[in-house]
């Protein structure tokens, strides 16, 4: 250590030395996490910092540990709305995993269980994950540092917004709807038209709408902008987020490497989607719509679980590259490649006209990150 960094340094003339805790404690207080700002030297101590460090500012828990803990809520609270989405729909009760299990493999009928018909119970089962839009918006508005999410949970909030998520709604219904047409042109998939019903064909929409939306506004939505607001560059949030969504689904039936693959590369689209357009709402439609047209519209399984009521019913299924039997259209190279164009379409324009979202967090810059317990 050089003579300089030593405690014995020598003072100049009218000089006071600056305690080590208060060093610190400007620190903190000058600087962000990611300590990017330039701290001038204490005197007599010029050109000696300590090590930078990227630990979190022990104020606050780490933010994936609080989103686990969020997750850990919005767990809880699935435990009574399968009852209370059974209600609303008119559902006697809510059906079992067994008896769901038994549904899938053909051993009983949705009808012959609850009395009531499938499009109802079906539409019960994607109301369950009404709870994230509860705890959510809630861990957004309580603590201060978080309030400023709360604009973008308007998805649609000008003529741009309405149009985006038309793009993703159309993005959505497109590319599954190639992967459909190929299969069937292959001969992986054969089709045929079962019946339409304006009724539940609405209210099938809402419950996917109910349960896409709760998916993007935990991935999406928080969890991505509080990656951002941390480590400030965007691929720790894309990845982040990607790897997150992806373990959501990470033990649904049918789960291959190339399911992983596709859903990794669904969850890249829609960070291009937030990071360069700003639409969340896009994101939510493009989800919406893929999870609707593959499973409501077509009957094919969605991420591995089996449809009880669509507009079309399925004579007969094999593997192909743009078709899994059991995973869907989700488990196919053809899909990823197809959402790997999408991603690059838009990756493209939007460097060729300078897009990108507004940085939530940019007035920070600079900023002391105060104690932050929804971090």
């Amino acid at each position: 250590m050089s003579s300089a960094c030593s405690s014995s340094a020598s003072l100049d003339e009218g000089e006071t030395e600056v305690p080590v805790l208060k060093q610190s404690a400007l620190r903190a207080e000058t600087a962000r996490g990611d300590f990017r700002l330039p701290i001038p030297p204490p005197p007599g101590a010029s050109g000696c910092f300590p090590p930078k460090s990227r630990t979190p500012h022990p104020g606050y828990p780490h933010v994936l540990s609080s989103h686990a803990v969020y997750l850990r809520i919005y767990k809880f609270m699935r435990i009574p709305p399968p009852g209370v989405s059974a209600g609303v729909v008119g559902l006697p009760r809510s059906l079992t995993s067994t008896e769901v299990a038994l549904i899938g493999s053909g051993g009983a009928t949705a009808q012959e269980l609850t009395g009531a018909p499938a499009y109802l119970v079906f539409a019960s089962m994607y109301l369950g994950t009404i709870g994230v839009w509860i705890v959510f918006p809630l861990a957004m508005l309580i603590p201060p540092a978080n309030r400023r999410m709360l604009q973008k949970m308007i998805f649609v909030r000008d003529r741009r917004g309405l149009a985006m998520a038309c793009i993703g709604a159309l993005l959505g219904f497109a590319i599954n709807s190639a992967c459909v047409g190929a299969s069937v042109l292959l001969g992986n998939l054969r089709l045929h038209f079962e019946h339409f019903e304006i009724g539940p064909f609405l209210l099938l929409l809402f419950a996917v709408f109910v349960q896409s939306g709760s998916e993007e506004i935990v991935m999406r939505h928080y969890l991505y902008q509080k990656l951002t607001r941390r480590y400030r560059h965007p691929a720790v949030a894309v990845v982040g987020s990607s790897v997150f969504f992806t373990l959501l689904h990470g033990l649904n039936p049918g789960m291959t490497w190339l399911a992983v693959v596709q859903l990794m590369t669904m969850s890249l689209l829609c960070c291009v989607l937030v990071h360069y357009y700003d639409a969340l709402g896009a994101c939510v439609a493009m989800h919406t719509a893929w999870n609707f047209t593959q499973s409501i519209v077509y009957g094919l399984p969605n991420s591995g679980g089996g449809s009880l009521y669509s507009v079309f019913g399925l004579d007969a299924a094999s593997n192909g590259p743009f078709f899994d039997t059991v995973f869907g259209v989700e488990g196919s190279i053809g899909s990823v490649v197809l959402m790997l164009l999408a991603c690059a379409g838009l990756f493209v324009y939007a460097k060729r006209r300078g897009l990108r979202a507004p940085d939530l967090w940019e007035d920070e810059e600079g900023k002391a990150d105060a104690p932050d317990l929804a971090a």
